[in-house]
């Protein structure tokens, strides 16, 4: 993992994401088909092309393409879905930088 970007709610984590997407031709992957839905219009309404998202399902149904690199939106929503099925239970989770250990 290169990035990770973190922030709160409509802070731009999606649209950075889109971003990355169209730049650098990676693929989305986040929880849900209506979350699909809003990202492929948020990126039509910013005048830019990518690659279809896939869900977290669609990657358990078909697996991961070999070789192709993909960026995760709304990662904790991801993680809880994938784990879900398999009874695991996830907290919430967060990411900072420069943490001072003293």
């Amino acid at each position: 993992m290169d990035n990770v970007i973190t922030g709160t709610r409509r802070s731009g984590k999606t649209t950075n994401a889109i971003l990355m997407s169209h730049n650098e031709g990676k693929r989305i992957i986040t929880y849900n088909y209506p979350s699909v839905q809003s990202i492929m219009d948020k990126t039509k309404d910013m005048g830019l092309e990518i690659k279809e998202p896939v869900t977290i399902h669609e990657i358990e149904k078909d697996g991961i393409e070999s070789l192709e690199e993909y960026i995760v939106d709304e990662a904790q929503l991801v993680l809880q879905n994938l784990l879900a099925k398999r009874n695991i239970e996830v907290t919430d989770m967060f990411v900072t930088k420069n943490i001072d250990l003293g």
